[in-house]
């Protein structure tokens, strides 16, 4: 019922029940999902006061459980509208929430690990951009510090660069271009 609330026709009424979602869950890393997932895709709601109370929402649940909420924003990041993806990354890429995630991957390197997985996993399907703010939180982790790390790293940029388990051809204009854009987002990772 609450969930029916946030579209009412009311502003008032979608205001007060945006900002009762994330007292729904608890910090299980399902539910925290599921509730990250509605206000994900709130966040295309044009109201600046809507954003601002779905933003507050979304870092509550970061606050819970970092993992829950990370699987329904990359969710949004990877799929096919462009508009949530544009909306999400700039979500995650605020100053506040930036870190708010960082301080919270920081404490559990098993989520730590998974982020990496998934980043590695989705490297392909994101635009470069996006992939950039990725492993710019991934890259300030302490999973991916020393040789092991930039290994995790690489993995991940020849996911992007669509040459790990393939053969790289170089007649391929378009597989050389992913590989430029990859090997530019990397560099900053391998300086020493």
């Amino acid at each position: 019922r609450q969930v029916d609330l946030c579209e009412d026709d009311g502003h008032r009424v979608r205001l007060c029940a945006m900002s009762g979602l994330p007292k729904l869950c608890g910090s299980d890393a399902d539910s925290v999902s599921r509730i990250a997932n509605m206000l994900g895709q709130m966040l295309l709601n044009e109201s600046a006061e809507e954003q601002e109370t779905v933003r507050a929402g979304l870092m509550d649940l970061i606050k819970r459980n970092v993992q829950g909420s990370l699987t329904a924003l990359l969710t949004h990041i990877v799929g096919d509208d462009e508009a949530l993806r544009a909306k999400v990354t700039e979500f995650m890429s605020e100053r506040p929430v930036f870190n708010l995630l960082r301080n919270n991957l920081q404490r559990s390197e098993d989520v730590q690990t998974w982020l990496v997985e998934e980043v590695t996993k989705w490297a392909a399907r994101v635009p470069q951009p996006v992939l950039k703010k990725l492993l710019s939180l991934a890259g300030s982790l302490k999973a991916l510090k020393g040789k092991e790390g930039q290994e995790k790293l690489l993995a991940i940029v020849a996911a992007q660069a669509g040459v790990s388990g393939d053969e790289f051809k170089s007649s391929d204009v378009e597989a050389v271009r992913r590989f430029t854009n990859a090997f530019e987002t990397a560099q900053p990772y391998f300086r020493q």
